[in-house]
């Protein structure tokens, strides 16, 4: 946890792949608390951050843990119908098409 609280930025990626354990949610709790107003950490994933309280089982760990990250926070809601890769896969196809 010391090395996690020195680093400049932290960046977490794909939040919302599954619900959290009790002891993973304490881990994130403590990961939150003691980066909050001190470093800036990145939170990224599939689901909208509305959605995320609901993969913690504990209510008052999802309650402390969303007041540390969420309502301090910068968010940038991207709503995409394609997935990158499948854009860069039609792009590459495009190119490929185009090179023969």
């Amino acid at each position: 946890m010391n090395q996690l609280q020195n680093v400049k930025l932290l960046i977490l990626d794909d939040i919302g792949l599954k619900s959290y354990t009790l002891e993973e949610s304490r881990d994130i709790l403590e990961v939150a608390e003691s980066r909050y107003n001190k470093a800036s950490t990145i939170l990224s994933g599939q689901i909208p951050h509305t959605h995320w309280y609901d993969l913690f089982p504990d209510p008052t760990i999802a309650d402390a843990i969303m007041d540390r990250i969420v309502h301090n926070a910068y968010i940038l809601a991207l709503d995409s119908k394609k997935s990158m890769r499948e854009v860069m896969a039609e792009k590459m196809i495009r190119e490929a098409e185009h090179s023969d």
